[in-house]
């Protein structure tokens, strides 16, 4: 990754932190914790935290060079309390806008289970960077879950929830 671009990595990764945080702020708890049984068992909320954990991990494991995102706590209040996810998300965003572009280049050992119905996990090499990436990616899948989850539930999402900039651009350029 070319260092001129790390700050738009953590900006780009950032702006899906806020984006949850204004969710976040804008849904009733009944809202956010809603379960749609035409789509799964999970709830905006749900979507939510399991995108906060991840960013934790990756910066948790920014010492240690390793990155476990199975190793997620799964904090529960983080999918029923729009309030607490908030205000973890501010305290995630502070730490994420702290990495500086060397942060970016460093390798980081990436570790994940294959087989739930084994212990054995794989490990490969990445940089911060790349994750970074990974988990901005990550988000606007997991936000695109969220959107449609608030119109079944008659919630109109921000209109760019969810959605890459290529598809942003795309429908400006179509519309």
């Amino acid at each position: 990754m070319a260092l001129q671009h790390a700050q738009d990595v953590v900006g780009a990764l950032a702006a899906t932190l806020q984006q949850g945080i204004d969710m976040a702020a804008s849904l009733a708890a009944s809202q956010f914790t809603h379960r749609s049984a035409d789509l799964s068992s999970d709830s905006p909320g749900a979507h939510l935290r399991h995108h906060l954990e991840h960013v934790e991990l990756l910066l948790d494991g920014v010492d240690a060079a390793v990155i476990d995102y199975d190793a997620r706590q799964r904090d529960m209040r983080l999918q029923t309390d729009p309030e607490h996810a908030a205000a973890r998300s501010r305290t995630i965003l502070t730490r994420l806008r702290g990495l500086n572009e060397a942060d970016l280049e460093r390798p980081v050992r990436i570790v994940q289970r294959l087989d739930p119905a084994s212990d054995t996990s794989v490990s490969t090499t990445s940089t911060l960077g790349r994750e970074l990436l990974f988990l901005y990616s990550h988000a606007v899948h997991h936000y695109a879950i969220v959107a449609l989850m608030l119109r079944l539930q008659g919630v109109q999402p921000d209109a760019e929830l969810g959605l890459m900039p290529s598809t942003i651009t795309w429908r400006r350029q179509n519309a």
